[in-house]
């Protein structure tokens, strides 16, 4: 562990009593506001100031050393005062002006504020009226009225759903992760989608909200703080922050930042520290009876809190547990593997949580993160919240590294000449042998799954220095997988795999048991049963999807009623029948199969893995693309009309929800439909032609309305870039090639319909009261100049007009992630007012729990789940999901990053790319991609440009720099022949 690491505990504490002796810090106004305005206009050399005093100029040597200006002490009193009211009273007086009046309890005497301790009643009480009432608690109430060290702050993570990031938001960044900060301003400059942060010092941070680790909302009675200000034209130096032109600075006023800013998070932060050393040794117990055999698993955030709060240190620590897991919800099973009931651990968490225990155990797994103990957090960049953490497997991971560390440093570190020696005379069998633990510690490490450990860090560095091949290398993961390769030839080509978070077969104990109870699984007797179903025996059910698809889970139908008006059918495949949960209402807990789909959440796609939600036989039971057999499936349809003159009209009333069963399914690809609304195909016949044509234009019909009338945003092939891998039978080498996912009336045919199932299904959930998991996306908080950004998307989206690759880059960095959730939750991107997934139940797991719902009401049967279970299911689904999303995106990028290092590598000719600007210039670097690769995403050094870079430029020939695969890390360097291209309109 180094230093650093091993003193930020120490370093919070100093930090904290600093802060505290300077808030506790008092200011003497001179005479009230009205005074300290008027000498504010008297100049500082002024004789009314100084003609009773002379600067004295001092100089030990005046040949050596130049005179020291001495001024005398009422002096620099006078001048100290100057300043302070000159940069600190006007910006109080103008933020309060503008704000105090909006507070319930009117406003207070502005004087004494300004010139009180922060820990003063007057400050206290006045704090006291900005915050939301649900959200506070004053412990203690004196003789002398409120106490201020005993107030307690909460948030409820229903509010962290149901918000974005907002002024007012307190947040931890992954720049200063043992600090608070306080959002005072979402992005306001339409090239700049940073947020502004404030510290309890007052000093400004600019930070992309991928940078946000943790927010707490909802403290604030409002958004409406207006804590940020442009810091206005005064006699002396500019004392604020710079975002983008060096002569603007902005501030935080002196009294807000007191009163709200360092007051709030002070609190937070010295109650947080206080409990850490406890909370530590709580998160170390839990640990043990977090284990799940040798495997690794993960917990959410919420209930491991909720844990550390009920937990109760005693000399009988089983009954302290068992109390714990009582208080929590858990039952007595869980007491010596509360992994083992990993259903009931996320089914139920708490709905209010005290703000610095929840630091508290956020700082402490921080902490323990470099012992083996904890992984990843897992950390959703729509809603802005760690949901969940990886508890890694106590003998595998902190005992075993332990072990290793003791090995290695033992005899003054014989052990890693030992290794070093038998590298570098190539005699790898006799390494293997005497060393066995070395492959795994490399596997590991090149995998990312020990970089928190600075002790593990630091011995392989030390190794490496003595390796002849190696010594003169940055010691990097791609430099360490290099390394495993040649001990290793049959290591996997893409170390990543390895990762804890993804919980592949490959390097998890209970996926491989889990996976063998998948390989066995047999669908049960009477899955093939299809009595008491809606039969469609004349139907023709269109299967469309791509020729290499791994399941057919969805298919389209049209039925023509005449006068314009049409039947428009989207089947589902049913693998919920599967389920003795979907008919059996005495089953109280999942079944075997069930509950490790549930562990999954999601089937798993990565360039180089597929691993599957569902075992293979239930999928091709399920599976609607089956020729003449009959199959069952959930089938939504709705009646329309359709007219040039009137459009498209749905009729809601005329919704149907059923249990189905198909005979007529078609299997065809996406590139066979195009052909057939393109009236090239020479083999459709006019039955299907007729079909597809009429389905096409409902579907575009459908889009144009959540367009125009509901806002929804299309990107239009936006895709480009994305990893196709293939094997070279004759090397075993992976051949890297990339394809563009492009939008075309196949893909527009099938994604509008299915989008049309998953809002009629959230429609029938909401109006039925029907507790299910909803999808939701809420566009971040645009202010000033940003605000138009949204418009101008939505106006080039009404007018069907294509975006241009620069219009992307600009948008992107204003996106946001979508999310799931228990409640009805709007999806504002895909223009409805609540969307519930349905479409897919053989990958998505929370598509499977809505079908089971359906089940169990289409039966008139009770509800599998209430709404308590699926409020905690979510936070799991969401985890997952945020989970395997990363991953692909690593693996992405991992292939792209190789096929651009084998390039250069060939020949340096190849070095030679076009860029596209993502961000404004910042430290001397932009961020930036490469064009039609979008996850060549990198950084460029700005040069000596004669304009600034602004977001969506592209530039020429550049060049790469840096590197680095397994990291992520690309760096490009502009050359002589290096051009701007930019978009003028």
């Amino acid at each position: 562990m180094s230093l650093a690491f091993a003193l930020s505990p120490c370093g919070i504490a100093l930090r904290l009593l600093a802060h505290r002796r300077h808030i506790h810090h008092s200011v003497t106004l001179l005479n009230g506001l009205q005074e300290n305005q008027k000498k504010d206009d008297i100049p500082a050399n002024s004789p009314e100031q100084h003609d009773e005093e002379e600067v004295i100029f001092f100089s030990q040597d005046k040949d050596i050393l130049p005179e020291v200006e001495i001024k005398p002490f009422k002096r620099i009193r006078s001048e100290t005062s100057l300043r302070y009211n000159s940069r600190v009273i006007p910006p109080s007086v103008d933020w309060y002006s503008k704000t105090g009046e909006t507070v319930e309890g009117g406003s207070a005497n502005l004087t004494n504020l300004l010139g009180s301790d922060t820990s003063s009643s007057a400050l206290f009480q006045e704090t006291l009226k900005w915050l939301s009432k649900d959200n506070f608690k004053l412990k203690n109430i004196g003789p002398n009225g409120y106490n201020a060290q005993d107030i307690e702050f909460y948030f409820h993570p229903s509010a962290v759903l149901s918000s974005t990031l907002m002024p007012g938001d307190i947040c931890v960044l992954k720049s200063s992760p043992y600090e608070l900060l306080v959002c005072v301003k979402t992005p306001s400059d339409a090239m700049d989608a940073r947020f502004a942060f404030a510290n309890a010092d007052g000093a400004i941070v600019y930070a992309w909200k991928s940078s946000v680790q943790l927010r707490f909302p909802s403290i604030f009675k409002t958004t409406e703080l207006d804590l940020i200000q442009r810091e206005k034209k005064h006699r002396y130096m500019p004392v604020g922050s710079v975002k983008n032109e060096k002569d603007v600075t902005f501030i935080i006023p002196t009294l807000p930042r007191r009163m709200l800013v360092s007051n709030v998070t002070f609190r937070i932060t010295d109650a947080a520290v206080q409990q850490l050393p406890l909370i530590k040794k709580k998160l170390e117990l839990i640990h043990r009876y977090s284990q799940l055999g040798s495997s690794s698993w993960q917990i959410p955030m919420l209930k491991l809190v909720e844990l550390c709060s009920n937990l109760e240190l005693s000399s009988n620590i089983e009954r302290s547990v068992a109390t714990a897991m009582k208080k929590s919800g858990l039952s007595s099973d869980s007491l010596y593997s509360l992994a083992a009931s990993h259903f009931e651990l996320s089914s139920k968490v708490p709905s209010k949580v005290e703000c610095s225990q929840f630091l508290a155990v956020y700082w402490a797994i921080l902490h323990q993160q470099g012992t083996q103990m904890w992984g990843e957090m897992t950390v959703h960049k729509g809603i802005f919240f760690p949901s969940a953490v990886t508890v890694l497997p106590l003998t595998k991971q902190h005992l075993h590294y332990h072990s290793i560390i003791h090995k290695l440093r033992q005899n003054g570190g014989v052990r890693l000449d030992r290794i070093a020696e038998l590298i570098n005379a190539k005699e790898l069998v006799s390494l293997n042998k005497s060393f066995p633990y070395l492959v795994p510690l490399l596997r590991d490490y090149a995998a990312g799954n020990v970089k928190y450990n600075d002790t593990i860090t630091s011995l392989i560095s030390s190794l490496f220095r003595k390796l002849d091949d190696y010594k003169k290398f940055n010691i990097t993961r791609d430099v360490c997988f290099n390394l495993l390769k040649r001990i290793n030839p049959s290591e996997p080509h893409n170390p990543l795999l390895n990762n804890h978070e993804l919980q592949l077969p490959i390097n998890n104990e209970r996926v491989q048991l889990e996976q063998t109870i998948f390989d066995l699984a047999i669908p049960p007797k009477n899955a093939a049963d299809i009595t008491n179903r809606t039969e469609y025996k004349n139907l023709v059910c269109y299967c469309i999807d791509s020729i290499d698809a791994h399941e057919i889970d969805d298919a389209v139908s049209i039925e023509v009623l005449g006068n314009s008006k049409y039947r428009i059918y989207i089947h589902v495949a049913d693998p919920a029948s599967l389920f003795a949960e979907a008919s059996d209402s005495s089953i109280a807990v999942h079944t075997p199969i069930l509950d490790i789909a549930y562990q999954r959440a999601f089937t798993t796609y990565l360039p180089d893995k597929v691993f599957p939600m569902l075992p293979v036989t239930y999928a091709r039971h399920s599976d609607l693309g089956q020729f003449g057999k009959a199959t069952k499936a959930v089938t939504f349809s709705i009646d329309c009309s359709l007219s040039k003159t009137k459009g498209l009209s749905l009729l809601n009333d005329t919704l149907k929800i059923e249990l189905s069963t198909l005979y007529k399914s078609k299997r065809t690809t996406y590139e066979t439909v195009d052909k057939i609304l393109e009236n090239e195909s020479s083999t459709t016949n006019k039955e299907e032609f007729e079909d597809l044509q009429i389905l096409f234009s409902i579907a575009r019909a459908l889009r144009k309305q959540r367009v125009v009338e509901r806002g929804a945003v299309v990107f239009e092939n936006d895709s480009t870039g994305l990893v196709s891998l293939s094997s070279d039978d004759n090397s075993g080498s992976t051949n890297i090639s990339f394809k563009n996912q492009l939008e075309t009336k196949s893909t527009i045919l099938v994604s509008e319909l299915m989008i049309l199932a998953n809002s009629l299904a959230a429609t029938f959930f909401k109006k039925n009261r029907i507790p299910g998991i909803y999808r939701g996306y809420r566009p971040l908080n645009l202010v000033d100049d940003a605000a138009a950004v949204p418009e101008w998307i939505q106006m080039k989206t009404n007018k069907n007009e294509m975006f241009a690759k620069a219009d992307i880059a600009k948008m992107k960095a204003f996106l946001t992630s979508s999310f799931y959730s228990s409640i009805p939750t709007p999806h504002e991107m895909i223009g409805s007012s609540q969307y519930l997934t349905v479409t897919s139940p053989l990958r998505r797991f929370p598509d499977l729990v809505n079908h089971l719902q359906l089940h169990r009401v289409l039966k008139g049967l009770p509800l599998l789940y209430n709404q308590s279970d699926l409020n905690g299911m979510a936070w799991h689904i969401l985890t997952r999901d945020v989970t395997l999303k990363n991953a692909s995106v690593e693996a992405q990028r991992y292939w792209t990053l190789k096929f651009l290092k084998e390039e250069i590598e060939t020949s340096a000719t190849k070095n030679n790319w076009k860029l596209q600007i993502t961000s404004l210039t910042d430290n001397g670097y932009a961020h930036c991609v490469i064009l039609d690769m979008s996850f060549a995403v990198g950084q460029l050094k700005v040069g000596s440009y004669q304009k600034p870079l602004l977001v969506g430029d592209q530039i020429s020939e550049c060049q790469i720099s840096d590197i680095e695969c397994l990291d992520g890390i690309l760096r490009f360097e502009p050359t002589r022949s290096s051009r701007i291209q930019r978009k003028t309109k």
